[in-house]
């Protein structure tokens, strides 16, 4: 949940409960100590909200502070999942072919499959055969997949490496 960001204007407390009456029956985070972490926040559905003036905690989740418990348990913090966003990673280019090697697990001869980010419906199934680094520094400058030469900076804006072990499409680079 570390990936995960809001604004915290998008939280709701006892003071604009009512505005969040649109939300009952939907998931959202719940919590009572901690306002920027979501770590520490409870994810259920909201079942209600108390019309008590008397007390801070309004939203009522679905989920019990303890298993055998069955009443439900009463917040004061309540946030929509719709509010919250998965935040954007950002990545760099390989800078060495180690980098490279590691990140795709991959050696030479190993075969990949890549595509174009602007044709997710072409795909490339190339070997890795070489490299070229800048003498001086031992920086990568480009590698050659299948007999064509891809700079690393046009493979991170420009491709994505498909990851068999997880399924998912990948940056071409190193996570900052």
């Amino acid at each position: 949940m570390t990936d995960l960001v809001f604004n915290k204007k998008d939280v709701f407390s006892w003071a604009n409960a009512e505005e969040a009456r649109q939300y009952i029956g939907k998931e959202g985070y719940f919590s009572d100590v901690c306002y920027s972490d979501l770590k520490l926040w409870i994810k259920a559905e909201l079942i209600d909200i108390s019309r008590d003036s008397d007390i801070a905690s309004v939203f009522m989740s679905s989920e019990p502070v303890q298993e055998d418990d069955d009443e439900p348990f009463s917040y004061g913090l309540f946030l929509p999942t719709d509010k919250v966003k998965q935040k954007e990673k950002k990545y760099r280019p390989f800078k060495t072919i180690g980098e490279f090697l590691n990140t795709l697990n991959v050696g030479f001869g190993s075969v990949l499959v890549y595509r174009r980010k602007d044709e997710p419906d072409m795909e490339y199934v190339s070997t890795f055969t070489s490299y070229r680094r800048y003498k001086p520094t031992g920086g990568l400058y480009s590698v050659l997949l299948g007999g064509q030469s891809y700079i690393v900076k046009d493979l991170l804006d420009k491709y994505e490496w498909y990851n068999a072990q997880t399924e998912e499409w990948c940056s071409f680079g190193v996570e900052e």
